[in-house]
């Protein structure tokens, strides 16, 4: 046997054996919220862009037809805090996916990539995968039973049914991308372990080329909203959230090998700069009046913007924590718990998306409105009624994720347990 291997069975990757980081906990929990508030505002921040190409420059008379209008996007795009604002809840819907991507390619890849060179390998590590791929398989079958027997039996689920594919195939494209990568991950980690000291120059090259890619995608060639399965915009989707699956390994590599007091305070540096970054490009964009812009930077998985901001706050996370009182340790506790309902709380939505998206721009509008009906629309009042409907939406999504969290904890994660997948 090769010295390489034997290094790589007596030195297990730190990772391997690190008791359980609840930051990291924490920031999955803030993935999920992410997701939910992006996915309330995702229509809304839409009629927003599209608006602005009518109103014509950003400015008093914009804001006057906006206000003409009655319509919370038309005033949202005539309103550059506004457009600024929701420009960014866009970048947290690829942000929270970037965040669960990188996290699972942080823990994977190098606990895999420490046994990489042992016999047995590939039957171990497949094994380990094909009871990862079970829980992720049986998560969509349960909440696919419980949607066909709703819409059969109850009241009709928009979108759901046996004659339909998009529910369950486009519908779930997330789901589907996160299987194939823990299906591909002991093939990376092997190639992970293989190249040794040549991995970072390499991840590096295959990020530039992702986001080089997806720029094009973003600002030149979108394509049509919907797109066919196979169609490479989006495969550069899933793609694009392999690079955030590798970058994880990286930037928790990095953290292994960094001093913990200097890497705490570079990493909450590096998160100050790209938030700091993030406020100012969208601000710009919207003061500028370019919706068409702050659209492209946001688009999809193709944000480079999301994408950094995921792995500076992976960073954080990873530094060490400090010590923890009882009462603090429980609710790290409890974050963890809720954490754990990702997977669920992602399903569930989806299959449901026709039903409560309604409510949701139901409640945007109707809350606008009845502010703005309180006084001639001037520019305070516009600016109240924006806010109070801002603060709306993010109350139905915060009130959303922790119904969908209870029922996946009641429901699915339960139901893994008590079949042993977990």
């Amino acid at each position: 046997m090769s010295p390489r291997v034997k290094m790589s069975q007596h030195s297990p990757s730190r990772a391997s054996s690190r008791p359980r980081n609840y930051r990291v906990e924490a920031l999955r929990f803030v993935a999920i919220a992410g997701i939910a508030v992006f996915h309330t505002f995702q229509e809304l921040f839409a009629h927003a862009v599209e608006a602005s190409t009518w109103l014509g420059p950003v400015g008093p008379a914009a804001l006057a037809d906006a206000a003409a209008s009655g319509g919370v996007a038309s005033a949202a795009a005539a309103f550059p805090a506004a457009l600024a604002l929701l420009g960014f809840i866009n970048l947290l819907g690829t942000f929270g996916n970037h965040v669960f991507f990188s996290i699972s390619g942080r823990f994977l890849i190098p606990s895999m990539a420490a046994r990489a060179g042992e016999d047995g390998y590939w039957r171990d590590a497949y094994l380990r995968t094909a009871r990862r791929g079970a829980v992720i398989l049986f998560s969509v079958a349960w909440y696919a039973v419980f949607a066909l027997i709703i819409d059969a039996w109850i009241f009709p689920l928009p979108g759901i049914g046996f004659d339909q594919s998009a529910w369950i195939v486009g519908g779930l494209q997330f789901i589907w991308v996160y299987l194939a990568l823990i299906v591909l991950a002991p093939v990376l980690s092997w190639i992970w372990w293989r190249l040794g000291s040549r991995r970072m120059p390499v991840v590096a090259i295959f990020v530039l080329a992702v986001f080089a890619v997806n720029a094009y995608i973003a600002f030149v060639s979108p394509g049509e909203v919907e797109r066919d399965l196979l169609e490479w915009r989006k495969i550069m989707s899933a793609v694009s959230y392999a690079a955030s699956f590798i970058s994880g390994a990286i930037v928790g590599e990095l953290a292994d090998r960094s001093d913990a007091g200097t890497w705490r305070r570079r990493s909450l540096v590096s998160l100050a700069a790209v938030l700091i970054l993030c406020a100012v490009v969208e601000v710009a964009c919207a003061y500028a009046g370019r919706a068409d812009l702050l659209q492209a930077l946001s688009f999809k998985s193709t944000s480079l913007l999301s994408f950094a901001l995921a792995l500076a706050a992976l960073a954080v996370a990873l530094g060490t924590p400090a010590r923890q009182s009882s009462s603090a340790s429980r609710a790290s506790a409890v974050v963890a718990r809720a954490a754990s309902a990702i997977l669920g709380f992602y399903i569930l939505q989806s299959f449901t998306y026709l039903v409560w998206r309604p409510y949701a721009d139901a409640l945007l509008a109707d809350t606008f409105s009845a502010v703005m009906a309180a006084g001639d629309p001037t520019l305070p009042l516009v600016a109240a009624a924006l806010g109070v409907a801002v603060v709306a939406g993010i109350l139905f999504a915060f009130a959303f994720l922790i119904c969908s969290i209870a029922v996946d904890l009641l429901g699915r994660v339960s139901a893994i347990k008590a079949i042993g997948l977990r």
